[in-house]
């Protein structure tokens, strides 16, 4: 008849079996870090959707900048500093105080 294992083959098999879940749920892991999730569906056919709202654009653009530090920090830059272009009056009091302020911001974030 057939042996039954040896401590030392039950040892082998069993790290073997951890390994193996190990791997597993690493695997696991990187798909569900790696997972798009949907924002917007869009129409089939001929015409494209036509009539998009604001947050429509602006959702998929939130989670993209929740997600990408040092890109939030570029659009905040860019985004203000054009705003502040358009300011009627470049020694404006409250225009350089939103500037001032945006520097210190910018200064205390931490990109990750």
């Amino acid at each position: 008849g057939a042996k039954p294992p040896s401590e030392q083959a039950k040892g082998v098999i069993m790290a073997r079996l951890a390994e193996n879940r190990r791997a597993r749920e690493e695997q696991s892991k990187l798909q569900r870090r790696r997972k798009v999730n949907m924002l917007r569906n869009y129409r089939r056919g001929e015409l494209p959707d036509i009539q998009i709202k604001r947050w429509e654009l602006t959702r998929p653009l939130q989670e993209l900048l929740l997600r990408d530090s040092p890109l939030a920090k570029i659009l905040l830059t860019r985004l203000f500093r054009g705003l502040l272009a358009h300011a009627p009056d470049p020694t404006d009091p409250v225009r350089m105080r939103v500037e001032e302020q945006l520097n210190a911001l910018l200064r205390s974030v931490s990109v990750t």
